[in-house]
């Protein structure tokens, strides 16, 4: 498990180009869709917010 290990989970993350689920709100990390393009529509959305 990488969790609390913050550089080896994004780095493994990066591999696949998408974040780690921590750095989603809950509503959108049990979407699955981790891209980075999300990541930009939520924070937008939130006006840079992550809950």
């Amino acid at each position: 498990s990488r969790k609390g290990k913050c550089c080896e989970c994004i780095s493994y993350h990066l591999e696949f180009d998408e974040l780690p689920a921590c750095v989603f709100p809950p509503e959108v990390e049990k979407t699955f869709d981790r891209s980075f393009a999300k990541f930009v529509e939520v924070y937008k959305a939130r006006g840079g917010r992550k809950s």
